[in-house]
């Protein structure tokens, strides 16, 4: 009744599995290759003169608003990309 090949709930899989890979693969990459000075440590390690001043970030409420929209506009885009791969997954599976 069911096609022995091919099997699509495996072939899914597979693409989720292997997206997942390369988007953390990616990030992985990126992240060792960024040249980016965050810290005091990372100053101190990349220049060997001392630090003479340090200076605070100061942001303001509107900043921190925005801040806080963006990361939950990231995270709702997350939810919905992750609900509509595992929909069309399923979709995919019992069409199939």
């Amino acid at each position: 009744m069911k096609p022995s090949e091919p099997n699509r709930l495996v072939i899914v899989g597979a693409g989720w599995a292997l997206g997942l890979c390369v988007g953390l693969g990616l990030a992985a990459l990126k992240e060792m290759l960024d040249d980016s000075i965050r810290s005091e440590q990372s100053l101190l390690q990349s220049v060997p003169i001392p630090i003479l001043v340090h200076v605070p970030v100061l942001k303001s409420r509107t900043e921190i608003i925005r801040k806080r929209l963006l990361r939950a506009g990231e995270a709702m885009a997350t939810i919905v990309l992750f609900a509509a791969s595992v929909g069309m997954g399923i979709y995919i599976y019992l069409a199939g």
